[in-house]
């Protein structure tokens, strides 16, 4: 709800372009600040590069609503910002805010908030509309019942750092089953890539290691994919059960590579008896992969990240996890979170 009642109102009382412009980039300009220490993390680049990322993607994502003088204009904008190519940056979305105003109420909640998004640019200054809109979701939220996880499935967190080199790789891998160990669970959800690899020396290595009653789903790169893989005792499956749509370019998505490139679509996979659909660390932040899930309709919501590259003060991990449980909301369905953040 911040999201919206932060940025419908301020830019709909703009007349001009400019105004709605320069209103719309100091909330994404405000938002997204946490990517200049991300960049910091992630891509080890230093403050006088990573500033340029920072303000080139506010003004990308803010130059669509210098247009939004009408509710047409808004929906496009809305439409631009949350699909690619600016949605493969769109980042801090109105449309976040769909799964907190009506949850459960899924395609006709997001619609119901596309509506009312463009009607307080119409509206901005009428009581009675804003009345209706509070108290809708103020019903909606009353009535709704959080779904529970199915019985026995457990996220695991882990404080893992990232490994650089094949030897860290190894004593990496040794930690991630000792963080394993003594887990009640009956599937384990594992972070977003907290193995290097999905070579067979890997795949033994993790086969021997499950307990006979579990099952595992791990977080790996495979062949240079971001990818969920499934362990059982002395089993694990060579193809990947999906792979991430979205990346974060410059980090492992580079067009000019033939390997590092975003699957695009997610597919949602089985596992005993129920669709699952992972969301897979940077695609927490972006509408267009969520639209994928919720054109799917999952039975269960995996939240997988691996934020070695967080600072303590990072906003990101904060933000990553509110997305991940207002889509899940407004689908109506159980999320799950798997997390490997460094101690500090």
């Amino acid at each position: 709800p911040l999201a919206f009642a932060a940025f419908a109102a301020p830019v709909a009382a703009q007349q001009k372009p400019l105004g709605r412009f320069f209103t719309a980039l100091g909330y994404y300009g405000l938002a997204i600040g946490g990517m200049i220490a991300a960049q910091l993390g992630y891509l080890n680049v230093g403050v006088p590069a990573a500033i340029p990322g920072w303000l080139a993607s506010s003004v990308l994502l803010a130059a669509p609503w210098a247009m939004a003088s009408s509710p047409l204009g808004v929906l496009l904008a809305l439409v631009a910002t949350a699909l690619p190519p600016i949605g493969l940056i769109g980042w801090v979305s109105p449309l976040n805010a769909a799964g907190a105003l009506l949850p459960g109420t899924k395609w006709m909640g997001l619609a119901a908030t596309i509506v009312a998004f463009c009607w307080a640019f119409r509206a901005s200054h009428s009581a009675r509309f804003w009345s209706a809109t509070i108290g809708l979701a103020l019903l909606a939220n009353l009535v709704y019942i959080t779904p529970a996880a199915p019985a026995g499935w457990v996220g695991l967190n882990t404080h893992l750092p990232a490994a650089t080199n094949i030897m860290q790789a190894i004593r990496s891998n040794e930690q991630l089953i000792d963080a394993a160990g003594g887990a009640k669970a009956k599937v384990l959800i594992f972070p977003e890539a907290v193995l290097n690899d999905w070579f067979a020396g890997t795949q033994v290595q993790m086969a021997n290691a499950v307990p006979p009653d579990q099952t595992w789903l791990i977080g790996a790169e495979a062949n240079g994919r971001n990818t969920v893989v499934l362990v059982r005792k002395a089993q694990a499956w060579k193809r990947p059960l999906t792979q991430a749509a979205a990346l974060v370019l410059g980090g492992n998505w580079n067009p000019l590579h033939p390997k590092l490139r975003p699957a695009w679509w997610q597919d949602t996979y089985r596992l005993d008896g129920r669709d699952v659909w992972s969301s897979l660390c940077v695609e927490q932040l972006l509408p267009f992969t969520w639209l994928e899930a919720m054109a799917q309709q999952p039975d269960v919501v995996l939240a997988q990240s691996n934020q070695w590259w967080a600072s303590p003060a990072s906003s990101i991990p904060a933000i990553q996890r509110s997305n991940a449980l207002t889509w899940a909301r407004l689908m109506g369905r159980p999320v799950i979170f798997a997390d490997n953040r460094p101690k500090g």
